[in-house]
């Protein structure tokens, strides 16, 4: 490189570095993924997408099974999956909403 300044082997030395860190924050983001579902999936589809996350049987009966789900690196409260019949019914964080907010202004 007899061309090029000294200045400028080194700013890109400089690019290189904060590249290659740039690429592993992404990587890094990247595979802290949530959890993946959708509703009317079934049991075992559900559990297969999820594999490397770990589920507490809460309860379970003839039509009905409960999942929750903890995540341990943060403060959020669990999650909870109700399946009914072996497909995913709904998903909340064991509070029902409420289907009407009456507002008064």
């Amino acid at each position: 490189m007899k061309g090029l300044p000294r200045y400028n082997i080194q700013i890109l030395s400089h690019m290189k570095k904060i590249y290659l860190s740039l690429v592993v924050v992404l990587l890094f983001l990247s595979s802290c993924s949530g959890i993946h579902y959708q509703i009317g999936e079934s049991t075992d589809a559900f559990i297969s997408a999820n594999h490397k996350r770990s589920f507490e049987l809460v309860r379970t009966s003839n039509e009905w099974t409960v999942y929750k789900w903890v995540n341990n690196w943060s403060y959020d409260p669990p999650y909870f999956f109700y399946f009914h019949n072996g497909a995913l019914y709904q998903v909340d964080q064991g509070q029902r909403a409420p289907d009407i907010i009456i507002q008064n202004r």
